[in-house]
């Protein structure tokens, strides 16, 4: 084994975790990674191993790799994980051979870092955007002639199948039984409350009531990103808005007629959001090519970012926008 590019040298794990991290990356990445590329393990002498990639992958994708494997377990170095490739991209690294690592330095989390067969010293951030470095880290290239081939070997392809035969149907399934549990909940509500506005049951409480569950709703849909990875969970949450909607404006129509105060308007929440999810989210997908998470402190920059500017939008745009049709049904 003499190939050196688009292999990555590791050390500090055993061949168990290096299978799971490696599977769990593929099904992180499975909707850009072609089919036919293949992950070989390989292993020297000393229990150190290399990852040997055959196929078309991207550079991105191999930082990415190289990224991941370097942050999950706090016990391993990452400066003991390093890989190689040929820059394709068209950057100052195209056609280069480069040495890629991860820094402990690096407080972003997401970055890696190269140095070229020239000794050239670059930053690779989470986009993409190579920018020169002053560094004194030399090239270096490792003998892989000594690691022998363990005989696992991971195509893509088959690992998305043996995902969704054994576990990635079932958890779509999950998925799919938690939504449905909210939407029979949440329409059962929406039910009930236009059986109590038909029957002249207390306004000032059914407006609190609407303004409750539709701001939980569009809570939930918030925290629970996977929900909104699926069509017709999406069509289905919209439409539930759209019936709430219309409830919470019958409902706060009557009661402004009856002059009644401190009434609330958010039950076009849902509307609001979904559709902002759905663009942020596919912006996501084209930068990072991955799905986002939902995070808080502990995340990675760009998901902490992609939360942060979802939240607010959820606090703060349907307010106005509430504040918007109040005047307008004023002026009716």
């Amino acid at each position: 084994m003499d190939k050196i590019n688009d292999n990555i040298f590791l050390e500090g794990y055993n061949i168990s975790q290096i299978e799971a991290l490696l599977k769990k990356w593929i099904l992180k990445y499975k909707e850009d990674l072609e089919g036919n590329i293949e992950f070989k393990i390989f292993e020297n002498k000393s229990n150190k191993f290399m990852i040997s990639i055959n196929g078309n992958i991207s550079n991105f994708h191999f930082y990415f790799l190289v990224n991941y494997l370097s942050n999950p377990n706090k016990n391993v170095n990452p400066n003991t994980i390093v890989g190689y490739c040929i820059g394709k991209n068209s950057n100052i690294l195209k056609n280069v051979t480069h040495l890629v690592y991860t820094s402990a330095n690096d407080s972003e989390g997401d970055n890696v870092y190269c140095v070229t067969s020239n000794n050239e010293n670059f930053k690779i951030d989470f986009g993409g955007k190579v920018i020169p470095i002053k560094d004194n880290l030399s090239y270096y290239a490792i003998d892989s002639s000594s690691y022998v081939l363990l005989r696992k070997i991971y195509n893509v392809e088959k690992v998305i199948s043996q995902y969704n035969n054994k576990g990635g149907l079932l958890k779509q399934a999950t998925i799919h039984k938690r939504a449905k549990i909210v939407f029979i909940v949440f329409s059962s509500v929406l039910l009930l409350s236009v059986i109590l506005l038909l029957i002249g049951f207390d306004l000032l409480f059914l407006n609190k009531l609407i303004t409750l569950v539709s701001g939980l709703f569009s809570l939930w849909l918030y925290i629970d990103e996977k929900i909104l990875q699926q069509q017709f969970n999406i069509r289905m949450s919209f439409l539930l808005g759209i019936i709430g909607f219309i409830v919470n404006i019958l409902i706060y129509s009557i009661t402004i007629q009856n002059k009644m105060s401190f009434l609330f308007l958010i039950g076009h929440t849902t509307l609001v959001f979904i559709p902002f999810q759905i663009v942020l989210r596919k912006t996501y997908l084209k930068l990072f090519r991955k799905e986002p998470i939902i995070v808080g402190i502990a995340g990675n920059f760009p998901e902490f970012v992609y939360s942060t500017i979802l939240m607010f939008y959820l606090l703060i745009v349907p307010l106005l926008i509430g504040e918007y049709i109040k005047k307008l049904i004023l002026c009716i």
